[in-house]
């Protein structure tokens, strides 16, 4: 490239065409087998993998797409993936191989592709194939046993497509963003606006249907399929998840907390982020544009609903599409510029506390954190030992975990159901013959949709009590029931859904009044739903220091406490008194909106109950008042409740 010579217009050349300097070539070709030796020193595999690994060896058994055999339950939010693990399974290859091998194909693909088919430049190259080398999001998802491997490479032939020199080709734009979609759901908001620019395009030509049906049919045969299989249209985990009522304040906070968790501990990933986003802000090609709109619409996702628990999984994808933007777009700078720039990123990336490129065998014996205050572990660290491909502790034909005693006593004990918090490794090994009842309901379907503990041990892991009767009728005692009417009556509707044939006609009528919430009320009913009362009944003062269960107080269950005002009215200030070591979340409505929220928090060294007076300014209108506990110790309790 001629010094001030800006290329204005990107071709899709092969990489040695696009440098005169063959230097920058073979560092291109470098780089690449570096991230490919990375990629092996680094694999591995989380136990949220084997959820998946359950499932596929299932289906590749005659069992069909269940987790529990007795259950058709789509535990998995990765459909196109799970598919590429079961044909493995059905040969007869052990997963963990089966899905180590599929990651290292994936990510050769997705170097070549962005070497050869989508940097403008050698240099450009570089510094995109840099930039995932130095991440350690990229690199430590680029395994794991989970969909991200394949969402990289269907993003990158996103990108290629809607790059192609000679224009965009609407039908295989939507392919390609049609199987993002099935790799994993909201990866739709990464293609979402290049898309919608090609969508407006053929409106304008009244040519939408002809130009995207592959993204209607994928999905929609996908959604339509799942209805009648699973009878619900979002895998199991949504509706665990769309049940957790977290202050949205606290969820976004943990969201900003995910992204600073990342940045210390994998500066690269961000780094690369603000790189293309502020390189996409001096060019005037839409692709670019539309290309960072995606990756910011996910980031904002991703802080909306809280992070995750695993550091960079959700910005992998979003690192992703940074490295194309780097590597595509053209910029009016010398050869020797782009260098400094893959170097300042290589040496960002070695600046992390585990960089990849010395990652090894021994990882686990650096003395690193596996999880600090607010849950978020550095998840290829926690698990190194038990499924690092390298790992010197890892020994012998199967993997060894620490569940493996569990494993034994309950298949020794002939157990027919049991309960877990950790289903992945557990799942797997106890095999098809025994039911598990996951506790954060992520494959439970019942659980799924009762109200959980506050606040989660994990983000997106919330722990649920399990009622009384469940695990006997799961045995199949006889005569087994769950011992609330109100909840048995809403699982015999959820079991012919789940379990009984699938196109009866009383199955139906249970997928559809499920689906559109005619039968929450039956759960709302039961000791899970709130505990109703009126300001009456609860206006009467109660001393500080009560003990958090004496009588006359309400003892919070899961939904908490729901105190009904006689009329809406201008409340300026609520006075409460609550057991003093647990956090409280307190909600005034006014018919189904949410008027005003604030946190009670904790006072560790409490005793019994406390008053607290809160301020409303300004007063607001209201007609429920709803309280429910967060952290703590558990017991929590409200004594009395009045408004002024």
């Amino acid at each position: 490239m001629r010094r001030g010579t800006a290329l204005t217009i990107p071709t899709l050349n092969p990489m040695s065409a696009v440098s005169h300097n063959r230097v920058y070539v073979y560092a291109v070709i470098l780089v690449c087998v570096l991230l490919c030796l990375v990629t092996v020193r680094t694999a591995w595999i989380c136990d949220d993998a084997y959820i998946s690994f359950r499932t596929a060896d299932n289906a590749a058994n005659g069992y069909g797409l269940r987790w529990n055999v007795s259950e058709r339950v789509q535990a998995f939010t990765h459909p196109l993936w799970l598919f590429m693990l079961v044909p493995g399974r059905w040969m007869g290859f052990d997963l963990y191989a089966w899905s180590l091998a599929l990651a290292l194909l994936l990510v050769i693909a997705t170097a070549i592709l962005i070497a050869t088919q989508i940097a403008t430049s050698a240099p450009a190259g570089l510094l995109a194939l840099v930039a995932l080398l130095s991440s350690r999001a990229f690199v430590d998802f680029s395994t794991s046993g989970l969909e991200n491997p394949l969402q990289h490479v269907l993003l990158v032939l996103f990108v290629c497509e809607l790059w192609r020199p000679a224009g965009a080709r609407p039908a295989l734009l939507s392919t390609w963003a049609g199987l993002c979609l099935l790799t994993r759901l909201d990866a739709a908001l990464l293609v979402a606006p290049a898309l919608a620019t090609s969508v407006l395009t053929s409106l304008r030509g009244r040519r939408l249907m002809r130009d995207h049906w592959p993204v209607v049919a994928l999905l929609g045969g996908w959604e339509v399929f799942s209805v009648i299989y699973f009878g619900f249209p979002f895998p199991n985990t949504a509706y665990v998840k769309l049940g957790n009522t977290l202050p949205r304040s606290e969820l976004v906070a943990q969201g900003f907390y995910y992204l600073w968790n990342s940045f210390r501990h994998d500066p690269a990933t961000l780094t690369a982020i603000t790189a293309a986003v502020l390189v996409s802000l001096r060019q005037q090609l839409r692709p670019a544009r539309v290309i960072v709109a995606g990756l910011l619409l996910y980031v904002g996702y991703v802080i909306w609903i809280g992070g995750d628990f695993m550091s960079g999984r959700f910005l992998s994808a979003p690192l992703l599409l940074a490295a194309v933007t780097l590597a595509r777009v053209p910029m009016p700078i010398r050869e020797w510029k782009m260098a400094f720039a893959s170097t300042v990123m290589l040496i960002v990336g070695l600046a992390a506390p585990a960089p990849n490129l010395t990652s090894g065998s021994d990882f686990n014996r650096r003395g690193l954190d596996r999880a600090d205050g607010l849950h978020i572990a550095d998840e290829r660290l926690y698990y190194w030992t038990i499924t690092g491909l390298l790992a010197a502790e890892r020994s012998g034909p199967s993997l060894q975990h620490y569940l493996s005693n569990d494993v034994l006593v309950a298949k020794r004990q002939g157990l027919k159901v049991v309960t877990s918090a950790t289903i992945g490794f557990f799942g797997y090994e106890v095999g098809p013959s025994i039911h598990v009842i996951d506790v954060a309901g992520l494959a439970d379907p019942f659980l799924a949709r009762l109200p959980h503990d506050l606040p989660p041990q994990r983000i997106g892991h919330f722990n649920h009590r399990i009622p009384d009767g469940y695990v006997d009728v799961l045995k199949g005692s006889r005569g087994a029931v769950i011992l609330e009417p109100s909840l048995n009556q809403y699982y015999r509707q959820l079991a012919l859904i789940v379990s009984g044939p699938l196109f009866a006609r009383n199955r139906w009528r249970a997928i559809w009044n499920i689906n559109l919430g005619r039968l929450n009320h039956l759960i709302e009913d039961s000791s899970y739903g709130p505990v109703h009362t009126t300001l009456d009944q609860v206006s009467a003062s109660r001393a500080e220091g009560v003990p958090w269960n004496a009588p006359g107080n309400i003892i919070l269950r899961e939904s908490g406490v729901l105190v009904h005002l006689p009329d809406a009215r201008p409340i300026r200030a609520v006075e409460v008194s609550l057991d003093a070591n647990d956090v409280y979340y307190v909600v005034l409505r006014w018919g189904s909106k949410v008027v005003w929220k604030t946190t009670v928090d904790a006072v560790p060294d409490g005793q019994g109950l406390r008053i607290v007076l809160l301020p409303l300014e300004p007063a607001v209108i209201a007609d429920r008042i709803e309280i429910r506990a967060g952290a703590g110790d558990r017991n929590a309790a409200m004594g009395h409740l009045r408004v002024r």
